[in-house]
């Protein structure tokens, strides 16, 4: 969380605002704006507005405690990385974290917006521009998009816990609260890279859309400035990720449900149209999107083919992995593989006492407001469900009507921001429910509850990093390797590696076509490079690594033609050294993914 808004220069560079203010300032802006008097409270005296400041103190905390918390788990990171279990900040750009990195270093400047659009896609015009934005930090350490990833959890966490405690009007605070937490560490996902950072900001953008939109109705519709700002957030939210486009739904919602607190009348009628024109305005601006996108952008050949027959056979699991996805039973899956029983027992135990007593301290800091003999307000977590279940309805609708995305493809881009308010709002629905009648002991099982979530979270997140830290570690190995052998690069060259003893999957990076070679291209900073990895195991596909004769050379999949053998490195990698290949016959690659398809044995001469 860094900039929100660009501002141009004369010379066309972005003003960009420091994360630091940007807290201090806006956070603040945002919460002493809520305490405001209204404008009938604007005739009050000196006295009163002096005796709201305390509350505007108050309200302030939750926010930073969030940040506390935040970087209290990055500390933790640090402190592990520093005692050697495997995990930390010792991140790479992995997969397809490496197209923009090259696209960035190929073309500075305003051409590698041009090249996004031309050559990666033309549905996210302003996905490039938040890579510019942030390109000091991607390019300041190896390390520095993952640093960024970790400044958008906490940019989402504190969108969530604003949407959420405006929509239920601070009557729910621990409630906001948890939200804001459990989305600092629901940060796992079934992606390796951290590509996710972008339609996880455009999500962050969209709950901000939405509580503006949410400060306007509360004004009574009288403060305009407020519609226009969440209006604004919407576009950019649109732009940076086309499919967060949920926000005209949520607005419509917000608009027929969400009554004042006056004391005046209420008319089904008056409401409907209020809330009907405010959504023709977010429903307009989507419109005009789309027209210039279509107009702008190259035939995709059916790639955005909506197909409504598809819709039966795939909703309901589609809603079922934005409940529960595949990836997290496969990140369990993981955590029994490299974790003994005994530490995920005793690490979760340890997690949830440490949050059971924040969030004890927090209810002994924050009273909620009595309602109605109720401990929480029923319409007010249903309307906090709504609005979010509408923020994701495109997810669902893409995943369910479209062949190319099937279901959880995309969700993956929402559940950091959905799941945790889900899981809580079922939570204390049904501790409500339960325990209505035995007073204060429902708020025992609510902070178990919720503690036992944030540490399961924590849980999963620092398995999940260590699945990141061991790919950064497996590729610095293998770059190191490739550098020691062949320091730099100045003429096309093929890489041949043949992966000792490492199957298909171990390394995330080398199991899509092009990647293999896009990491060794990044590794050299040189565009004229091709790395074609060979793991153990039967051939994959039609035309896998194959020796032809010496008029021939090598058939390379990652080239898609055949290469003198002169111009090849044979190598091989055991995971931990590379070394060269000084003379290759037909028992080297036997029973790995090659043909060898030629006679007699060679010495590369590269």
């Amino acid at each position: 969380m860094k900039d929100v808004l660009q501002f141009p220069t004369k010379q066309g560079r972005p003003v960009k605002w420091d994360f630091t203010i940007f807290l201090q300032f806006h956070v603040t802006y945002i919460y002493t704006a809520a305490k405001m008097p209204s404008t009938h409270e604007s005739s009050t005296g000196r006295s009163s507005t002096h005796q709201t400041f305390p509350a505007a103190v108050s309200r302030v905390s939750p926010l930073w405690m969030i940040v506390i918390v935040w970087a209290g788990s990055n500390l933790l990171l640090l402190a592990l990385q520093a005692l050697g279990f495997g995990v930390g900040f010792n991140v790479r750009p992995l997969g397809e974290d490496r197209q923009m990195i090259r696209l960035m270093a190929n073309y500075p400047g305003l051409e590698f917006h041009g090249q996004f659009w031309a050559t990666l896609e033309s549905r996210n015009p302003l996905a490039p521009w938040w890579y510019q934005a942030f390109s000091p930090l991607i390019f300041l350490l190896p390390e520095g998009l993952y640093l960024l990833r970790k400044l958008v959890d906490l940019f989402l966490a504190a969108s969530v816990y604003l949407l959420v405690d405006r929509i239920s009007r601070a009557r729910l605070p621990k409630f906001a609260f948890a939200c804001g937490v459990l989305v600092l560490f629901w940060n796992y996902s079934g992606y390796v890279e951290q590509i996710l950072w972008i339609p996880l900001t455009a999500l962050g953008l969209s709950i901000l859309s939405v509580y503006f939109y949410c400060r306007y109705l509360d004004s009574g519709r009288a403060t305009a400035d407020y519609l226009v700002i969440s209006l604004l957030l919407f576009f950019v939210a649109l732009a940076t990720y086309s499919i967060q486009c949920g926000v005209p739904i949520a607005v419509f919602l917000l608009g027929l449900f969400r009554r004042q607190e006056t004391t005046g009348g209420w008319r089904f009628s008056t409401t409907v149209c209020g809330a009907i024109k405010d959504t023709v305005f977010f429903g307009i601006l989507f419109v005009l999107f789309i027209q210039i996108w279509i107009t702008t952008s190259v035939p995709m050949n059916g790639f955005f083919h909506l197909d409504p027959g598809l819709f039966l056979n795939r909703f309901l699991r589609s809603i079922s992995n934005l409940g529960w996805h595949y990836d997290t039973t496969y990140l369990i899956r993981s955590l029994n593989q490299h974790w003994p029983l005994w530490l995920v027992v005793a690490s979760v135990g340890v997690g949830a006492i440490l949050f059971y007593w924040l969030f004890t301290v927090f209810a002994g800091k924050v009273a909620t407001p009595p309602i109605a003999g109720l401990s929480v307000p029923y319409l007010d977590l249903v309307l906090v469900l709504g609005v979010f279940c509408a923020l994701v309805a495109p997810t669902v609708l893409l995943e369910t009507t479209t062949a190319t995305w099937f279901p959880g493809s995309r969700s993956r881009m929402v559940q950091q921001g959905f799941q945790p308010v889900v899981y809580l709002s079922v939570l204390f629905l049904l501790t409500e429910y339960l325990f209505r009648r035995t007073g204060r002991r429902v708020e025992y099982v609510r902070n178990g509850g919720i503690a036992l979530l944030c540490a399961l979270a924590l849980v999963f997140g620092l398995e999940y990093n260590r699945a990141l830290s061991e790919q950064s570690m497996f590729e610095r190995k293998l770059e190191t390797g490739l550098k020691e052998i062949l320091p730099s690069i100045g003429k096309p060259t093929h890489f041949v590696v043949k992966m000792k003893g490492i199957k298909m999957g171990v390394w995330y990076s080398g199991t899509a076509v092009s990647m293999p070679s896009l990491f060794a291209e990044t590794a050299y900073n040189f565009n004229a490079v091709w790395l074609d990895p060979v793991y153990e195991g039967e051939p994959k596909g039609p035309k896998p690594v194959t020796f032809g004769s010496d008029e021939q050379g090598i058939y390379s999949p990652e080239s898609g033609g055949w290469i003198p053998y002169q111009d090849v490195v044979f190598l091989e990698f055991d995971g931990q050294k590379v070394t060269r290949l000084t003379s290759i016959g037909q028992k080297t690659f036997s029973g790995y993914g090659a043909l060898y398809a030629r006679g007699k044995p060679f010495a590369p001469g590269f």
